[in-house]
């Protein structure tokens, strides 16, 4: 996601993001085996891209969340692709914009997840430099040694 960043900012789209904390227990189903090494809860920074004349979530790019929720055979179970990938194809919802759709079922959701949002940063890396990352606790660091550059599977 970052790297998308980068690429639009070079291309002149202004990004933003949105910090969220997340349950720790969102990654579980991904990380069955070494649910010990996750942090209690861990900060998303979920980008945004001024497209037109208005901002752009991350997991609109591809297609508007309605179309999502309307062509998708599961909400994101977060057990199998990333994401990124998962974006192209089904919700991923950490706002509640699924809520008020009439096709949406409760699994397209993931709000249920955030433990806080903690608003919009003009840059990623001005959110890591205000709150930290989970790398910065000892679960964090024994998670990013086992996990850290390795490529989803």
């Amino acid at each position: 996601m970052a790297s998308l960043e980068a690429v639009a900012r070079a291309a002149g789209i202004p990004t933003r993001v949105r910090v969220l904390h997340v349950k720790g227990s969102f990654w579980y189903p991904r990380f069955r085996f070494s649910r010990w090494f996750i942090p209690e809860r861990i900060l998303l920074v979920w980008p945004q891209f001024h497209v037109g004349e208005a901002w752009l979530d991350f997991d609109e790019l591809h297609l508007p969340m309605a179309d999502l929720v309307a062509t998708a055979q599961q909400g994101f179970r977060n057990d199998a692709e990333s994401l990124f990938e998962a974006v192209r194809n089904q919700p991923v919802d950490f706002t509640g914009k699924t809520c008020g759709l009439m096709c949406a079922k409760p699994e397209h959701d993931l709000s249920m997840f955030v433990l806080k949002d903690e608003g919009f940063f003009d840059t990623r890396d001005e959110a890591f430099e205000h709150f930290g990352s989970f790398q910065h606790t000892l679960r964090g660091r024994v998670f990013e040694m086992v996990f850290g550059n390795r490529k989803s599977t």
